[in-house]
C-alpha cells in the first residue's frame, strides 16, 4: 500500500481454539485433525479472535481479542470418521467449526461470530474508537 501511495482501514484476524492450555490451530493433516478432535470430545474449550484494524499510514494499529467458550459434545467413532473423511475440519482452529451444524457444539459464553473467527462487536466498539474523518466537503 505505501508503494502505491494507497490508504485505508486494514482489518486481519486470526483466530485459535484452547482446551487445557493447548492450543489449536488449523490442522495440519488428517492425524492431527483427530488428535484435536478427540481432545474436545465431550469437553469445554476456549476461542480467542486476535483482531488489528490499521488506519493505514495515519494512525497506530489497534489491537484487541475476544473470547468465548464452547463445549462439544462427545463425538462418537462412526460420527468421527465420517467427518475426518469430509474434509470440513481443513482451514479451521481446532479442526473443527461452529457453523458446521452437525457438530455437538454448544456456545456458551461470548459472541458466535467470534467462534467464526470475525467478532464484530469487537470489530464495532475498535471502529467507534477511530476518529471520524472529515470530507473534503466539511471544509
Amino acid at each position: 500500500m505505501a508503494a502505491a501511495g494507497l490508504r485505508g482501514l486494514i482489518l486481519a484476524c486470526d483466530t485459535l481454539s484452547e482446551v487445557d492450555g493447548r492450543e489449536l490451530g488449523q490442522a495440519a493433516n488428517h492425524a492431527e485433525a483427530r488428535s484435536m478432535l478427540e481432545s474436545l470430545s465431550g469437553r469445554r474449550h476456549r476461542v480467542v479472535t486476535g483482531v488489528c484494524l490499521w488506519p493505514y499510514p495515519e494512525r497506530v494499529p489497534l489491537c484487541a481479542t475476544d473470547e468465548s467458550q464452547l463445549e462439544m459434545g462427545p463425538l462418537e467413532d462412526d460420527f468421527l470418521e465420517w467427518y475426518l473423511e469430509s474434509g470440513l475440519w481443513r482451514g479451521k482452529a481446532g479442526a473443527c467449526g461452529f457453523q458446521d451444524d452437525r457438530l455437538p457444539l454448544r456456545l456458551i459464553a461470548g459472541s458466535p461470530s467470534n467462534v467464526v473467527g470475525l467478532p464484530l462487536e469487537l470489530i464495532e466498539r475498535m471502529l467507534a474508537e477511530l476518529p471520524v474523518a472529515s470530507s473534503p466537503g466539511d471544509q
